[in-house]
């Protein structure tokens, strides 16, 4: 069984309001910082309080080789959401077919890599059928190094041609619709727009 976006185009919003909104939904967490005191030789304070996501699991639709600098962008400035001092580990893959094209390995890094724009042209490629199926959220059994952390406890962004144009299993569907974080943002148009995913969001594929 599949499941499609009920897209209407009032419900969108821009990429500045939506990344206000992932903001505002960044957790904040205990992370433990040391450094010298500056009141008290031989002594450590710490900082016990950051805000930001931890892990982000991104998700692109096939096709979407040529939108590589604007997908890049956008993970660019989810590295601004965090605290400076948390490290940000960073999944890519992309979708289309039975099985997910994984990057072989997770970025752990303070700060945005360059090369993400080649990876995502990589993944992405140059052609796609539509609709894309996305058929599976769970990146382990493809990942060939790194510690695989589940997606339910990250920030997930799916990336599409156009909402209209992405299908999900049941599976996926039930998982994003019950994740207080997860985004689908349409990036084949002039401007980029996207929604929070939500239970009401889906429909069955007739």
């Amino acid at each position: 069984m599949e499941y499609k976006i009920i897209a209407d185009p009032d419900e969108l919003k821009s990429w500045i309001a939506l990344k206000k909104k992932i903001s505002s939904r960044a957790p904040e967490r205990l992370e433990y910082v040391y450094r010298q005191s500056r009141r008290v030789y031989g002594m450590i304070d710490w900082q016990s309080s950051v805000r930001g996501y931890s892990r982000v699991f991104i998700y692109i639709q096939k096709g979407l080789g040529p939108y590589a600098a604007e997908i890049s962008k956008i993970i660019k400035t989810i590295y601004s959401i965090k605290s400076s001092n948390l490290k940000l580990r960073l999944y890519l893959a992309a979708f289309g077919d039975e099985d997910l094209l994984v990057h072989p390995r997770p970025y752990t890094t303070y700060g945005y890599k360059r090369e993400t724009r080649t990876i995502v042209e990589n993944l992405a490629g140059e052609s796609h059928n539509t609709p894309c199926l996305l058929n599976t959220l769970d990146m382990n059994p493809y990942l060939k190094a790194g510690k695989y952390k589940k997606s339910n406890k990250g920030l997930i962004i799916v990336f599409a041609s156009r909402l209209e144009d992405v299908r999900f299993s049941e599976t996926v569907m039930e998982k994003l619709s019950k994740h207080k974080n997860s985004y689908i943002v349409a990036v084949g148009r002039e401007e980029v727009k996207g929604k929070l995913l939500l239970r009401q969001n889906f429909e069955k594929e007739e």
